[in-house]
């Protein structure tokens, strides 16, 4: 591509890695050649891989130049790239939030107190005497008897809701998926659902435990560019999305003569109706407005008898990039764990499909995706543009975050029970155990690329590795895992670490090639558990 600088790196792999006629394809899935690319793309010298950037020039460049080295075939036509039309929205001002009425006016500075972005391509927000109103959740839903805008008017208001589900906050298993997050739970269901209700923007009251990371995680990525896909219906969309603190949220109620743990409680429960607080926001503030194209990168092992039909791999090559208003100590977000390995294990997998003898039945592609950092946009425009029909698709699997605490006993697997996909990795590796997703409440299940599949029908699994250390017990695996989430996700500090310990990779990595192999010399369907959510989708699809 013309634009873009080459940026071609010589490998030389150890000799575990090198063809030979007593080795299979699988064997050179190695924890090295882990290693090897989770530095490279980890390097400051791709500046945090941010879309529209010199770190995407070079890490399209890897990308490309491996899918040569290993023979693999361009995935959209004759090229190896995807193009997606993005939008760049940068706040160029300091965002006041001013709260009026009641007891009021009250001031808030951002961003300690609340973040905000906004959704369409226009120089910026200015709203004056907003209404806001209390929604509860800010969920409806039939199927679980839940209708938090029963009776309540936001045609042209701001919207509080709190974070999660009511089956989350009431620790219910007959309610909503009790412990485990929801789509309904999700905030981008609930701006989705106050814009369907006609609201103009929303507010979501952003607490540790229910959203599944710290106050820090949303205070120093919201501020950098917003991405939206440019298809003509931005500006159909909010005209604020944003998030507030809990003592923020706790002083507009007070503000109102509300006590807003009281109310927080109230909508635990079936039939809550939400109110308006009397009260008024005026915010405003600026953005700049930049037009790009950024890329997907997709290879392809082409099937020899049912070449149409497709077993996708996923990862999302992008991270948040470098901060310049970071002026001391670290500011490039290199995203080596977030998902530098994923890109990693994507590559290993793609390494040992292009060293098969026999071809196999369905075609393989690596799909590595942009913008998922910035709500899976690489992945959305993909599925509203794909390059195998989704009623061609046999299965997607993704990778973001791999094994990074050595091998285990188990293997985590987010949104198991889903779908048939389990069962492949129960047939390919009989003696591993299975394990649920340990923070449910998280909802890491509609956070990665492969939920932009599922909602669109395909059947998708994601795994992160084990919990359960063969060494050190399941202690290690949670305390890694949360110690990660707490200090290192979507912050400076996810940076390569030569000391990782990669065997469990190299075993996670194994199995997911295998799973692949088999649907793909297979003419296997796998589906939807009946009554799963996705499942009416898939079957008329088919």
């Amino acid at each position: 591509m013309s634009l873009r600088t080459p940026f071609l790196i010589f490998i030389t792999f150890a000799a575990a890695c090198v063809s030979g006629d007593k080795q299979q394809p699988v064997d050179s899935i190695t924890e090295s050649l882990l290693h090897k690319h989770i530095a490279i793309l980890a390097s400051d010298e791709f500046g945090g891989r941010a879309p529209f950037t010199e770190g995407e020039n070079k890490t399209l460049d890897y990308l490309e130049s491996e899918f040569r080295r290993m023979g693999l075939e361009p995935g959209n036509a004759d090229s190896y790239l995807q193009p997606v039309p993005l939008v760049s929205t940068t706040i160029t001002s300091s965002p006041v939030l001013f709260i009026k009425g009641g007891s009021g006016p009250q001031r808030f500075s951002a961003p300690a107190q609340f973040v905000v972005r906004n959704p369409r391509i226009t120089a910026g927000v200015n709203l004056a005497g907003v209404e806001i109103v209390f929604a509860g959740y800010g969920i409806t839903a039939p199927e679980y008897g839940w209708n938090d805008y029963e009776g309540l008017d936001v045609e042209g208001k701001l919207v509080i809701v709190l974070v999660n589900d009511p089956g989350y906050a009431t620790r219910n298993p007959g309610l909503f998926n009790g412990n485990a997050m929801t789509w309904y739970g999700r905030w981008p269901y609930k701006y989705d659902e106050a814009l369907r209700r006609g609201a103009l923007g929303v507010l979501v009251v952003h607490e540790t435990g229910a959203a599944g990371y710290p106050w820090g995680t949303l205070e120093s990525s919201i501020p950098l560019p917003n991405f939206i896909i440019d298809s003509g219906n931005a500006e159909k969309s909010l005209a604020l999305e944003g998030w507030i603190t809990t003592e923020t949220a706790a002083a507009v109620f007070s503000q109102a003569d509300l006590n807003f743990d009281e109310l927080k409680e109230a909508a635990k429960q079936q039939g809550f109706t939400g109110q308006s607080l009397e009260l008024t926001a005026d915010i405003a503030f600026d953005t700049s407005i930049t037009r790009r194209t950024s890329y997907n990168a997709v290879a392809r092992l082409a099937g020899s008898m049912r070449p149409d039909e497709a077993i996708i791999y996923t990862a999302h090559w992008d991270h948040i990039g470098t901060n310049p208003d970071i002026t001391e100590g670290d500011n490039i977000y290199n995203g080596a764990v977030d998902n530098a390995s994923g890109v990693a294990g994507m590559l290993s997998i793609a390494e040992a499909f292009s060293r098969l003898e026999q071809p196999l039945e369905r075609s393989v592609y690596f799909l590595f995706l942009t913008a998922e950092e910035k709500g899976l946009m690489g992945a959305r425009y993909y599925v509203q543009n794909p390059v195998v029909p989704l009623n061609k698709t046999i299965a997607n699997i993704n990778f973001d975050v791999i094994n990074l605490i050595g091998p285990t006993h188990d293997l985590k697997v987010i949104g198991m029970g889903k779908s048939d996909m389990d069962g492949y990795l129960t047939k390919h590796a009989p003696d591993l155990e299975l394990t649920p997703d340990p923070r449910p409440e998280a909802g890491f299940y509609y956070r990665s690329d492969h939920f932009e599949f599922a909602r669109a029908g395909v059947p998708a699994l994601f795994t992160q590795g084990g919990i359960r250390h063969k060494e050190h017990g399941a202690a290690r695996g949670l305390e890694a895992y949360d110690e990660y989430i707490s200090r290192h996700y979507h912050r400076p500090s996810d940076e390569y670490d030569p000391d990782w310990d990669l065997r469990g990779a190299e075993n996670d990595m194994k199995l997911m090639f295998q799973v692949g192999r088999d649907l793909a010399d297979s003419d296997a369907w796998p589906q939807w558990k009946e009554g799963d959510e996705f499942r009416a989708i898939r079957d008329a699809m088919m």
